[in-house]
């Protein structure tokens, strides 16, 4: 009898342990509309789930929420953060992450560049034969030709005093020229 028991328990417990991975790796079912994503990314400062990340991206994809660029930069800043947070589960992430529509990968690019990884040049290039369309933006990234999140001079330029005078003397009609 004690034999019977202890078996039924290891089988319980081996059962669990497949068991629990794969409901632990799943984000919670309310991620079926951007709303229920959206709270879900502002509940994730309480309650990191890195490993929810992949499924949470493949549901905004889904949703078709990566679309317009103006409206993605939130989405691109919290995948940058979850992988700049995680710098040794980021390439794994973002693998994983590669199941989206091909047309959205430019999210992934961008968020690779704006993590703030010391190595985010090594970790974007490996990706880059596995982002065949968004190999110009990869090159443009790695060569410097776009800036990355530290770099980009968020301060409005003023206009000079020739750009004032050039806005009041131009004719409505006629656009001012440009300088040569």
């Amino acid at each position: 009898m004690h034999r019977t028991v202890t078996g039924l328990f290891a089988v319980l417990v081996c059962a669990f342990a497949l068991i629990a991975p794969a409901t632990a790796a799943q984000p919670p079912s309310a991620l079926n509309s951007t709303t229920g994503l959206l709270k879900w990314i502002n509940a994730y400062r309480d309650r990191p789930d890195p490993d929810s990340l992949p499924a949470v991206v493949r549901a905004l994809s889904g949703l078709q929420a990566f679309k317009d660029a103006e409206t993605s930069g939130a989405y691109i800043g919290f995948i940058a953060g979850v992988l700049g947070a995680d710098p040794g589960r980021a390439e794994k992430l973002v693998g994983k992450m590669l199941a989206i529509d091909p047309a959205d990968h430019w999210v992934l690019v961008r968020a690779i560049a704006y993590s703030g990884l010391p190595n985010w040049k090594e970790l974007l290039g490996s990706f880059t034969d596995r982002m065949p369309t968004r190999r110009a933006l990869i090159d443009k990234y790695l060569s410097g030709a776009l800036p990355t999140l530290d770099q980009i001079d968020y301060e409005a330029k003023r206009p000079g005093m020739i750009d004032k005078v050039r806005v009041h003397c131009s004719s409505p009609t006629r656009p001012a020229k440009s300088p040569s």
